[in-house]
């Protein structure tokens, strides 16, 4: 049912244009790539998952024949987006490791048992890392968020929903710097999220 229905989307996008067609083709091979093995990586499967969030405005733009404006909307969704996933992730680190081993248990038994879940847990300095770029991306999405407006590209509504969205997300930001592992940062996420919702 799941190829059906993503043969019968690309073939959809096929009847708009050959760039819809294209990101319908690259949006399915990543849902079914991060189904199968991104899933689990941290980084790997927060690029992905942000790059289909913003991708909707790419969609959207080759739609209507336009792609400059949708593109810089990508960008500012894609790195919104990434923030909130890392800080997510680190904060379900514990949470996953049990749903994966209860997922290997079901499927063979003693497999569990001989794998080395540890591994799937990042170093204390690789947290570290993943925080600061978590920070940074949120930080390079508060800089370049008011880029539409100045271009004339959108108005003045979506200034006045700017600026409470940046408060937020410059709270989640300042959250995020004073966090020393991975679940102090789980303000922040929850704010950035609401933020992002406004956008």
């Amino acid at each position: 049912f799941s190829l059906a229905l993503f043969a019968a989307g690309v073939t959809l996008a096929a009847s708009i244009n050959t760039i819809a067609l294209a990101i319908a083709l690259l949006n399915s091979l990543l849902l079914i790539l991060y189904s199968f093995s991104l899933q689990n990586k941290i980084l790997l499967g927060n690029l992905t998952v942000s790059h289909l969030v913003g991708s909707t405005f790419l969609f959207g733009g080759a739609a209507a024949g336009s792609l400059p404006a949708p593109a810089l909307l990508f960008l500012l969704a894609f790195l919104a987006n990434l923030s909130r996933e890392i800080v997510k992730d680190l904060e379900d680190i514990e949470g996953d490791k049990k749903a994966l081993l209860k997922k290997m248990s079901s499927h063979k038994k003693g497999i569990a048992e001989r794998f080395d879940l540890s591994s799937l847990e990042p170093t204390l300095r690789h947290k570290k890392l993943l925080l600061f770029l978590a920070g940074l991306s949120l930080l390079l999405a508060i800089i370049t968020s008011p880029t539409p407006f100045t271009l004339g590209i959108m108005g003045l509504p979506y200034l006045l929903l700017l600026v409470p969205a940046d408060l937020f997300f410059l709270f989640s930001l300042l959250q995020l710097a004073i966090a020393q592992d991975s679940t102090s940062g789980i303000r922040g996420r929850l704010l950035g999220k609401k933020a992002y919702g406004k956008i």
